[in-house]
């Protein structure tokens, strides 16, 4: 995943979490570890869906 696309997948997991952060700042091992934190907790949390994750997730215009 490139960086900005990275951003916008924690972003929108984010505001599933009611989670805030500055992510724009992050290295790339930040982003990454991120990332994998919040796998882990969409795995381990039945409440999340994709049609919740889809309604939360940003849009981007090319």
């Amino acid at each position: 995943m490139t960086r900005i696309e990275k951003i916008a997948f924690i972003l929108s997991f984010w505001s599933l979490f009611d989670e805030k952060g500055q992510v724009n700042t992050c290295s790339e091992n930040q982003l990454d570890k991120i990332i994998n934190e919040i796998i882990n907790r969409v795995k381990n949390n039945e409440s999340v869906n994709a049609l919740v994750h889809i309604h939360s997730m940003p849009v981007h215009l090319n």
